[in-house]
């Protein structure tokens, strides 16, 4: 499930805000614009604090922000799920 990269929504729900990244950076209270830009880049993840916060300020959920890496995460928990039940039943 690593990936060098977190793909994510904030530049587009940042945009439809009419937000610069300075702006977002002070509604979340960030001294540093520069961390929204490694969010935006996919190099970072946000605090989970910051997602909730990211949440709010855009009006969606965390899982619309980083809605690929939801997916990714929720298959893998499928999948690992289908393997567990897969070994109890041959028990």
């Amino acid at each position: 499930m690593q990936n060098s990269r977190f793909e994510n929504n904030l530049w587009k729900f940042r945009k439809i805000a009419n937000l610069k990244q300075k702006d977002l950076a002070y509604l979340l209270g960030i001294k540093n614009i520069s961390q929204i830009s490694r969010w935006e880049k996919g190099e970072r993840l946000p605090s989970l604090e910051n997602c909730f916060k990211l949440s709010i300020v855009f009006g969606c959920s965390v899982e619309e922000i980083f809605s690929d890496l939801y997916e990714k995460t929720k298959n893998f928990i499928e999948k690992r799920k289908k393997q567990k039940d897969k070994e109890n039943q041959e028990k």
